[in-house]
């Protein structure tokens, strides 16, 4: 089985990496019940990718990153893939998903606010 290739967007070092969702349906188009399912997607050198499941009886999942997850991430473009471990009975199942990421530095710098409000101008 060769997993479906699929393209994420990129993580920026340091900053949250939005949710991206995934619905997984059947060859007729239905959601399918993952209940008996446990998801993992990581990349290759063992960073997770936070797989979840949000909305398990209609299949839907979500991957993401958080801040502090992303702020010690080498740059580069690293492969990733999805698995599902069954839970009754035990199985992992062979990569369903696979793909190249890749982790950028943001352009922009922020400075902590401490806990203060930021401070902008007054706009005409």
């Amino acid at each position: 089985m060769t997993p479906a290739p699929v393209k994420l967007p990129p993580i920026y070092r340091g900053c949250v990496w939005p949710a991206v969702i995934l619905d997984w349906e059947d060859q007729n188009g239905n959601p399918i019940d993952l209940s008996n399912f446990l998801p993992y997607a990581q990349m290759v050198n063992g960073v997770t990718l936070n797989a979840v499941k949000s909305q398990t009886t209609v299949g839907r999942t979500a991957i993401y990153m958080l801040e502090d997850q992303t702020a010690t991430l080498k740059l580069g473009r690293y492969n990733w893939d999805w698995v599902w471990k069954q839970i009754s009975p035990e199985l992992k199942w062979p990569p369903f998903l696979s793909g190249e990421i890749e982790v950028l530095e943001p352009k922009t710098h922020v400075q902590s606010l401490n806990g203060a409000e930021p401070i902008f101008p007054d706009l005409p």
